[in-house]
């Protein structure tokens, strides 16, 4: 029997007496609703985001054939954290934030359980004023985790993951100014859990994937019908790019990208390496231009890759903890990278146990020959947090721009520390610096 999903929407509007609140309550029972404005105890700015400059990189560079001597100079601040739902309202199953995207000054943070349990959360927040956010909706699902989701300037959002007893799902639902609901039509992806979701350009289809036993998957947004499928061993994760035109995804075991048009047919593949560990994280985003991908594989680090020719144009190998023993970390002492994400001048990835590290991401006259511009990649340095949480996945939105300056919001997807948004400045070199985001 197909279980019940609860549904708690909540909506309220920021009045004067509130705003010294800062947030809504939330706290409700399965089933319930709550509009309630005391403060949130799941909302907080305790503890601390600080940028640690790298002690062997002074100057922040380390390819010297990099034009740069220095890369953006950069501050950072952590902004606010939304702890996990309680597991009071979970039937008492601890959750983790696995997924976040944001448009329009609304983040949607999905919510999973690793293992065999299928449960999951969304919190849907509006955080036009990042001091004064709004947690405009919840919703607890009973038996779907939330692996992967997509949002898109139409109002549309998808999610997927996996069904208890069932297997990969797919969802798709709209938000708005004041809250989000999910479709009455769902449907069943091949595979047992699915991994990734993405848009293409007009929201008209959408393409997941799911899984070792699955692929690629395009299906109509609306009706969900007659999907097209591909082939995809161990396809990880999905991403489109509205320049190009093309679908792009990482598969693992080992690690790969392969772009596709909109009929599901192959273009090109590019062996990556990396992404040997069964059941792991690898993510794909395209940079706004559409000029390159940025591809993460796990204990393969991460890779620029040019996408008009599908040519490597940098990497990184994922970071490594010489003295892992003394930090309270597992063996063995490389890390993975689970996610990155263009910044202003800036990669940023998502570490897991080693936090967030920040890399340059400059032009050069010198590096790998593709179609595209030559770059280089360079660590400069890295931020946690201070109670430890792995991170999961990153999204970065560009709030403010006046010259060189960039002001802009890295929103972590921080697994049992919930939901994190941290503040970046960044002045660019107008010479160097790569702004494509």
């Amino acid at each position: 029997m197909k279980k019940k999903l609860n549904v708690i929407l909540m909506k309220t509007a920021l009045t004067a007496a509130t705003l010294g609140m800062l947030f809504m309550n939330s706290a409700c029972s399965k089933g319930g609703t709550s509009a309630s404005s005391t403060l949130d105890p799941r909302f907080s700015k305790e503890g601390s985001a600080q940028f640690v400059d790298d002690p062997n990189n002074t100057t922040f560079e380390v390819d010297p054939n990099a034009i740069s001597s220095q890369a953006s100079a950069l501050s950072i601040s952590l902004a606010l954290s939304i702890l996990p739902p309680a597991t009071t309202s979970t039937d008492g199953v601890q959750l983790y934030a696995a997924d976040l995207k944001s448009y329009g000054g609304k983040v949607i943070t999905g919510y999973n359980v690793p293992g065999a349990v299928d449960k999951g959360w969304l919190d849907y927040v509006d955080v036009t004023t990042i001091a004064a956010p709004l947690l405009l909706g919840s919703q607890y699902l009973t038996d779907t985790e939330v692996n992967g989701l997509a949002m898109h300037s139409s109002g549309k959002f998808a999610l997927v993951g996996a069904k208890e007893n069932i297997g990969s799902k797919l969802m798709t639902g709209t938000f708005g100014l004041l809250g989000f609901s999910l479709n009455s039509t769902q449907t069943d992806i091949p595979s047992y859990a699915g991994t990734g979701v993405a848009f293409d350009g007009t929201a008209a289809n959408i393409g997941t994937t799911s899984g070792s036993a699955g692929g690629l998957a395009l299906l109509n947004s609306t009706t969900l019908a007659n999907p097209i499928t591909a082939t995809a061993s161990d396809a990880r994760n999905i991403a489109f790019s509205s320049a190009t035109g093309k679908y792009y995804v990482v598969t693992g075991q080992p690690g790969a990208v392969t772009s596709y048009d909109t009929s599901g047919n192959v273009l090109a593949t590019r062996a990556l390496g990396g992404a040997t560990i069964a059941n792991s994280k690898s993510t794909v985003v395209a940079s706004g231009s559409g000029e390159f991908l940025l591809v993460t594989t796990g204990d393969g680090g991460f890779h620029v890759v040019c996408a008009a020719d599908m040519q490597i144009a940098a990497s990184q190998a994922a970071y490594q903890y010489a003295n892992y023993a003394s930090l309270g970390l597992p063996d063995p002492t490389q890390t993975v990278t689970n996610a990155a994400v263009f910044g202003p001048g800036m990669i940023f990835t998502a570490s897991g146990a080693a936090g967030i590290r920040v890399y340059s991401f400059l032009k050069s006259s010198v590096g790998a020959t593709t179609a595209c511009q030559k770059v280089a990649v360079a660590y400069m340095g890295y931020f946690g947090f201070s109670t430890p949480v792995s991170a999961n996945n990153l999204y970065y939105q560009n709030v403010l721009s006046t010259g060189l300056t960039y002001t802009g919001t890295l929103y972590v997807a921080a697994g049992l520390g919930g939901f994190k948004a941290v503040t970046v400045t960044a002045t660019a070199n107008a010479l160097n610096d790569i702004i494509d985001f």
